[in-house]
């Protein structure tokens, strides 16, 4: 395959984000994640702060570091106005799949694959649902991974130390785009050791660490000193909601069903939200065990490469931390995921073509329903990739549609009627924010409770909302019958829903197509106090 050929291949397969993205570009999702607080963040670095504009009292934005809010409030400048400038940053969002999955076909030549290999799998990178998803949302995956590829192909190179300092100078943004680059003060050093030997490693290790350690240093004591974490910890303080919400009541529980999701998550990177029947999750463990074997023998046949060393290290920190790892989290290492894969099923095809030419009859069988088992499984990921650009996200993206003009139309009633206000208790906090410029905050479910095995607690907090709302001293909540699913099954998100909307603490003052804005009563504290 010539080059030009590849770059065409390539190009074509970027299409499907491209569309998603335009038929996304006024963030409909807005609010379900971070994308809220990168974005309201950048409005913030545009007005020479670093600040959660959202939040009541405006803390200072502590927890997410600031160099993608800081490449988001290029939008800011461009469209100072909310909602006008969500297509903008959707655009924003986009632009820097192209150059992941430039970086990520140069890395598949660098594990060995041939052009046409390469191509094929950049395409898969491309065509893969989750790229389609995070493509189109203002979060930082695919742009800190263009950060984290590029260190690797530079310190996986000739060891010069003019690339080591490049390399580290990227590893800083990386980490000012994402904490999660902290395993590379790890990787790289050890991915150097491997490869040259203490004496040539130290001096070349140094050389990387220098601007990453200097940027972590930085970005960690700027945080300490303009943290306020007493009312918002979970949008203030990583490390302080982790202390809150592990013990050693709950870590080893936490630890098994963090791998338990780390697990699914690795092979639902493969498999788009598979049949939710167990044999089918099973045979999918061993895709996963698969890449994780793949990397391992790439590792073995080229030298340890810092990205497998990283993805070691990553592996660690999602299993202990307090939130269930998903694709989301393990998406930057997908490329890595992808050649570890392929590097398996080429050996295995490999293995298994000679057994085919065997004499006894039972290992020619053997290995042909293994060969067939291998293919079903290539046939069953194409038809999930397929289902999921085809039917699947255009539907979610509808029915996202649907709803967000449902908000957005209650949004624009209570800028109009609720400007006193002392703050909004709001699912969706900060798309509510920046569609009416009035402060809001949702309620943060503690990890511990979802960690606990039992789904009642759980339940009960986002049903009970009107208290935390009243506690808090706001006076208005703003909800719909379709919040909380991103936490709470359909079966209990409408139980909590009903008990929300029978809470004797609200006060419906406007109610359309499934949108509610409540008054809050005041706490007999409060009342007192005004007395």
């Amino acid at each position: 395959m010539r080059p030009w050929q590849a770059a065409v291949l390539v190009c074509l397969s970027l299409i499907p984000s491209a569309h998603n993205a335009w038929r996304l570009r006024d963030q409909p999702h807005l609010g379900r994640h971070d994308d809220g607080f990168y974005f309201t963040a950048a409005q913030s670095l545009a007005r020479g702060e670093y600040r959660i504009e959202s939040l009541p009292g405006r803390p200072y934005q502590t927890k997410y570091p600031p160099l993608y809010p800081l490449y988001l409030s290029v939008v800011w400048r461009i469209q100072p106005e909310a909602p006008a400038n969500l297509p903008l940053a959707t655009l924003f969002a986009w632009l820097p799949l192209p150059v992941f999955v430039a970086l990520a076909w140069r890395l598949f030549r660098r594990f060995g694959f041939g052009v046409a290999a390469a191509t094929a799998l950049a395409c898969l990178v491309a065509l893969n649902p989750y790229t389609l998803i995070l493509s189109s949302t203002l979060m930082s995956e695919i742009f800190f991974g263009c950060f984290l590829l590029a260190v690797v192909l530079l310190v996986d190179g000739e060891a010069r130390r003019r690339r080591l300092l490049a390399a580290g100078l990227l590893a800083a943004l990386a980490y000012l785009t994402r904490s999660a680059a902290l395993p590379l003060l790890a990787a790289a050093p050890i991915a150097l050791l491997f490869r040259e030997g203490w004496k040539r490693a130290a001096p070349r290790a140094a050389v990387f660490l220098a601007p990453l350690v200097l940027a972590a240093l930085s970005w960690q004591l700027w945080a300490s000193a303009h943290r306020t974490a007493d009312r918002f910890p979970y949008e203030t303080d990583y490390f302080g909601y982790f202390l809150a919400n592990v013990g050693a009541d709950n870590f080893l529980p936490m630890l098994w069903q963090n791998l338990g999701a780390l697990l699914m998550a690795t092979y639902g990177l493969f498999f788009y939200e598979p049949a939710p029947v167990a044999i089918v999750h099973l045979i999918l463990r061993f895709v996963a065990f698969a890449a994780v074997a793949g990397i391992v023998r790439l590792g073995r046949r080229q030298g340890w490469s810092v990205y497998s060393l990283f993805a070691a290290g990553s592996a660690v920190l999602l299993t202990v931390w307090n939130f269930p790892p998903t694709e989301r989290f393990l998406y930057p290492l997908f490329p890595l995921l992808l050649a570890g894969l392929a590097a398996e099923v080429v050996h295995l095809g490999s293995a298994l073509r000679a057994a085919l030419v065997k004499p006894k009859l039972a290992e020619r069988a053997i290995a042909a329903g293994l060969l067939a088992s291998i293919a079903a499984l290539g046939v069953y990921m194409t038809v999930r990739t397929a289902s999921a650009i085809a039917t699947h996200l255009p539907g979610v993206a509808a029915e996202e549609i649907k709803w967000a003009q449902t908000r957005r139309a209650a949004y624009a009633w209570a800028a109009a009627h609720l400007k006193d206000t002392s703050g909004f208790l709001a699912y969706r906090d900060t798309e509510f924010y920046l569609f009416t410029g009035l402060p809001a905050n949702r309620v943060e479910v503690p990890t511990r409770l979802r960690y606990g095995g039992k789904r009642q607690p759980v339940v009960d907090a986002f049903a009970d909302s009107p208290a935390y709302a009243q506690r808090e001293g706001l006076t208005h909540a703003f909800f719909t019958t379709a919040d909380f699913d991103a936490e709470l099954f359909p079966e209990e998100r409408g139980g909590a829903v009903a008990r929300l909307l029978a809470s004797p603490l609200v006060i419906p003052i406007y109610q359309d197509k499934g949108a509610y804005v409540f008054g809050v009563r005041e706490a007999p504290s409060q009342r007192a106090a005004v007395r």
